[in-house]
């Protein structure tokens, strides 16, 4: 009983959370009221506190860029629950939800960060020797995984003071050599974030913890962080972190993992998949950074792991964020298409620069890019639709070709079976050269019946079979030019051009061809089957 009072408890306080979190985002959009971006916030919380939420609607306003990029910070900490699937499309459901998640969150804390592992402070690995190792263990012990995730969170964000700042006093304490991270007692915003790393990799032992992972969550904790209604707490927000993070690594989880690394969703497969984009959509860019020798492992495995977090101000990151989650991955992530339209927006430096000018320009992006992050997002999502015509022509190509393959495979059976009917059609008949039993001239492809031949009667392009007992292919017109080929009686052959009685041949080889002989006997004989459907 005592279970249920407290859970109906917490219930009762994320609906009044989330009732002071929509007072609070409706308070934002009162601010922005007459502005462009204003009306756009309008539109999106009346789409999010409709029921169900119009989801497509959201996504769609998000993807193309029209989330105010300041101004709206409770409205964006909803959208973002929303679009990894936090928030469940009832409003009315929200708090019971959250409330759940949150408890979830931190039964996960009580089962894993245990205060006995940690109350003995070790020595970090960068300051005096480390703590005492597993011996060959391939999962680390607590106080290894710890130190691993501390030394990435200490160089977290390191223009942002945040991260260091005391909750209460709102003093920073700066990074020396050797400082802790406290995940049993946090007192600072960098220990609530070691904490919700160290949760996630206690729970995900296969994948455990990778440096950059400390990246990503930080821009969630950085948003989430920006609540500043009164049902926002610092216990809620680290849990709400905690599930945007997990929901994210689902789709970058690949990227982290060694073993996948060239598989398609993985570090070295989404980097090709990133090149293959840059080659259709700027083939003049991607051949000189070729010619260069500029691999694009050099420049884009950051961007495509921490999803360009150390590479711009973190306000820019957020809005391109918010791009990403509102993405629907088709025909590829449009983080890829970013990578792309990054080095078509500096085409004219790259095809002006050597080696060293290129890897200059893609590892320090300029200040109008990184200020500009909004037109960069747009031509992304131009290039992605460059792209997606790209890919359609080259599909209906694929397809038309198979069509092509498959009718010249026909046309060769049909003239393979043509071939073999008048062959046994004149062994048949053959007789013996004496007075008694004249000689009957050979059957031709005149005398074969209608229905089984489907022959034409004039010399035209196109497919034609071979009903004379060869056919000697030469390389020009005459007929003295060099002979290259020999057609057997049967096989089918497609003939572009017609000189008299000479043809010039398009398949199976290059060449010129006689239809007939001097005396006007037949060599070749047209089928009914048009020659732009064969190979």
């Amino acid at each position: 009983m005592a279970e249920n009072g407290a859970s109906h408890s917490d219930d009762t306080d994320a609906d009044a959370g989330q009732a002071a979190m929509l007072s609070a985002a409706a308070a934002e959009i009162s601010e922005l009221c007459g502005s462009q971006g204003g009306q756009q916030a309008r539109r999106l919380f009346q789409a999010i506190t409709s029921s169900p939420v119009n989801i497509q609607f959201v996504s769609s306003v998000v993807f193309d860029g029209l989330l105010p990029e300041a101004g709206c910070d409770t409205l964006r900490t909803i959208v973002w629950k929303l679009l990894v699937q936090y928030y469940p499309l009832d409003p009315g459901k929200w708090g019971s939800h959250v409330a759940k998640k949150r408890q979830e969150y931190h039964s996960y804390v009580k089962d894993f960060v245990r205060a006995e592992v940690f109350e003995q402070r070790p020595e970090w690995s960068d300051g005096a020797p480390a703590a005492p190792a597993s011996p060959r263990s391939v999962v680390p012990t607590d106080i290894e995984l710890l130190d691993q995730i501390r030394k990435d969170v200490i160089r977290t964000q390191p223009d942002l003071p945040f991260f260091s700042m005391e909750f209460r006093t709102q003093d920073v304490e700066y990074w020396i050599p050797g400082s802790e991270v406290d995940i049993v007692k946090p007192y600072r915003h960098c220990d609530l974030l070691a904490r919700i790393l160290f949760v996630f990799a206690k729970l995900n032992p296969g994948l455990s913890y990778v440096q950059g992972m400390n990246e990503l969550a930080a821009v969630i904790y950085h948003v989430l962080s920006l609540e500043t209604h009164s049902g926002a707490t610092l216990e809620h927000t680290e849990a709400d972190v905690f599930h945007l993070f997990t929901s994210i690594m689902v789709e970058q989880r690949d990227v982290f993992v060694k073993s996948l690394d060239f598989h398609d969703t993985g570090m070295y497969g989404r980097i090709r998949q990133m090149n293959d984009i840059l080659k259709r959509v700027d083939p003049e860019v991607h051949r000189r950074l070729e010619t260069n020798r500029v691999d694009p492992t050099f420049y884009s495995v950051r961007w495509i792991t921490i999803l360009f977090s150390q590479d711009f101000p973190l306000s820019a990151v957020v809005t391109m964020w918010d791009c990403f989650l509102a993405d629907p991955g088709h025909p590829h992530p449009l983080s890829d298409y970013v990578c792309a339209a990054i080095a078509v927006a500096l085409r004219e430096e790259l095809l002006q620069g050597d080696f060293t000018a290129n890897m200059h320009s893609l590892q320090r992006l300029p200040p109008e890019m990184q200020d500009g992050v909004s037109d960069l997002m747009a031509e992304a999502r131009r290039l992605r639709a460059k792209d997606e015509n790209i890919l359609s022509r080259q599909r209906a190509a694929q397809q038309a070709g198979q069509a092509v393959r498959q009718a010249g495979l026909a046309a060769r059976t049909a003239g393979q079976a043509v071939g073999r009917f008048l062959s046994d059609v004149n062994d048949r008949f053959r007789q013996p050269r004496d007075a008694e039993f004249p000689a009957q001239p050979a059957m031709t492809a005149d005398d074969v019946p209608i229905e089984l031949q489907e022959l034409r009667s004039s010399d035209k392009p196109g497919v034609y079979v071979v009903i004379g007992s060869a056919a000697r292919v030469r390389t020009g017109p005459a007929l003295n030019s060099p002979q290259c080929a020999l057609l057997e009686r049967g096989e089918s052959l497609g003939v572009s051009e017609i000189r008299g009685r000479r043809g010039r041949l398009s398949w199976p080889v290059q060449g010129w061809v006689s239809l007939r002989t001097t005396d006007g006997e037949p060599i070749l004989q047209a089928l009914q089957v048009p020659l732009s459907t064969t190979l």
